[in-house]
């Protein structure tokens, strides 16, 4: 379970405490509908690192990059987020950030880059920016900053 630290006690900030948590049963389930759902159809998806691989890179397609994560060739068995913290910027809209740890017997290239094999771990920086449209919280933006990445067989 989600450990959590609010920097506000509104409805607003339990409402997307909740909708977090949903974020962390998708990845574990690897539910790539249910986590591009969490998404609203404009949202900017963007991450950094490893090191000069790709970093900034903007995700045109959730459903792509997400399916690339919890493809068959990308097998993680831990999907792990922890130290939430939720503040509000400004009425309906609210800031999440986490750290997530994501562990498994074998890193394919499912997330358009290829990196190595075998058995890996990673730590991600997550920071998500929710929005309420109509009654439901989304996230607009997201970004995942690789903190550090370890690969059995890294590529030289």
């Amino acid at each position: 379970m989600l450990s959590s630290t609010q920097n506000c006690a509104s409805s607003d900030c339990q409402a997307v405490s909740a909708r977090v948590n949903q974020f962390e049963k998708d990845l574990e389930n690897k539910s790539v509908e249910g986590i591009v759902a969490l998404h609203s159809n404009s949202s900017v998806v963007s991450w950094f690192g490893p090191a000069d691989y790709d970093s900034g890179k903007i995700l045109d397609n959730l459903t792509t990059y997400y399916g690339g994560l919890m493809s068959a060739n990308t097998n993680y068995n831990q999907a792990t987020l922890s130290n939430l913290t939720i503040m509000e910027l400004a009425p309906h809209v609210i800031n999440a950030s986490f750290s997530l740890l994501l562990q498994g017997s074998e890193i394919g290239g499912g997330l358009g880059f290829h990196l190595g094999t075998g058995a890996f771990n990673y730590t991600i920086y997550v920071e998500q920016q929710w929005v309420n449209q109509g009654g439901n919280w989304v996230i607009q933006r997201e970004s995942w900053d690789f903190l550090s990445l370890w690969i059995q067989y890294p590529l030289t």
